[in-house]
């Protein structure tokens, strides 16, 4: 075979695959527009990264009728959330009005925004008896007070992981490895400690840490009763039968899923020796547990120490940190 044949053969194939793939994606959207989702139909998975959610998201997308939506939020990969006025960590307060906000997010839940991105999750053939949506998104933790507040949604899963367990596994990645200091939200203009915190931070563990915390600030600032569920990650590895039976409470389609998927690891999930419950206890060096562990428990977080890989689940779902009072 000449070589110019083997390049015309490559090219054929590549142009089939591209070719498959808009098709593909133009059926999903045409079929999405035809059901017309709405919010009730509608459900969310917020949480930091490297926390579980793709795994949870996989193992809930196993029940019927439910397709998977993979992280709409996505500045680089999806352009209309930039020029919606969205950032990597977009924070709002609950009672403003962001009109460009709320018209992209209601594209997003009735299905209009799709993409190769957003929907490498979706299997055609599943879509056309799609009847619910599951949403997972790293980037609206920070705004999950906000959606709640605007959309009559399900009550979304606020999954947490153990900060150490996220950190040690984003330490894994050069995405993370230069990291910067983080910029200090509008959210603690009334705390000037933390401020300070995060002007005196000097290290990547620190920074992670302090994005960590500023990423679950906004929702146990709330009010009680949340309008969300909290999942933790370690529920999920050590007694994931018992935390669906939690989450059938808001979700009863949860009933259907799999024991065969239950344990099984995201798409996502790196080789990194820490996708366990404990893993990051010999990852990290006592220093590093001590300054993330500083950083979390100044910020009011007390439900995971440095001792366990466990949350104290019992306070959790009640958990709430009081405004800070100076002097």
């Amino acid at each position: 075979m000449t070589k110019t044949l083997v390049m015309g053969i490559t090219i054929i194939k590549r142009s089939w695959r591209y070719s498959e793939t808009k098709l593909r994606l133009f059926l999903i959207w045409c079929i999405f527009r035809i059901k017309r989702f709405n919010d009730s139909s509608v459900f969310i998975i917020t949480s930091s990264p490297r926390s579980g959610s793709t795994w949870l998201g996989n193992m809930l997308d196993n029940c019927k009728n439910t397709v998977f939506l993979f992280e709409p939020l996505h500045l680089k990969q999806v352009p209309a959330v930039q020029r919606a006025g969205f950032d990597w960590r977009t924070y709002k307060n609950p009672n403003e009005e962001w009109l460009a906000g709320k018209s992209l997010l209601s594209k997003i839940f009735r299905g209009e925004i799709i993409n190769e991105w957003i929907a490498w999750e979706i299997v055609l053939s599943r879509s056309f008896f799609a009847q619910r949506l599951i949403i997972k998104f790293v980037r609206a933790t920070r705004l999950l007070p906000w959606i709640c507040k605007n959309f009559n949604l399900p009550a979304p899963i606020l999954l947490i992981r153990h900060p150490c367990a996220v950190i040690a596994s984003q330490l894994k990645s050069s995405d993370w490895n230069n990291m910067s200091r983080p910029s200090i939200p509008p959210f603690l203009d009334d705390h000037p400690h933390l401020q300070f915190l995060i002007k005196s931070a000097n290290s990547v563990e620190e920074y992670l840490a302090i994005t960590w915390c500023l990423d679950y600030f906004p929702a146990f600032t709330s009010s009680l009763p949340y309008p969300w569920q909290i999942i933790t990650y370690e529920e999920l590895m050590v007694d994931p039968h018992k935390a669906l039976d939690k989450i059938k409470l808001h979700w009863d389609f949860v009933s259907e899923v799999e024991h065969s998927v239950v344990n099984k690891p995201s798409k996502v999930t790196y080789s990194s020796g820490i996708s366990g419950l404990d893993g990051w206890i010999q990852k990290l060096s006592s220093e590093q547990k001590e300054k993330i562990m500083h950083i979390v428990n100044a910020f009011g977080f007390t439900f995971y120490t440095i001792d366990s890989a466990i949350p104290d689940c019992d306070s959790l779902a009640t958990f709430y940190i009081e405004p800070y009072v100076n002097g």
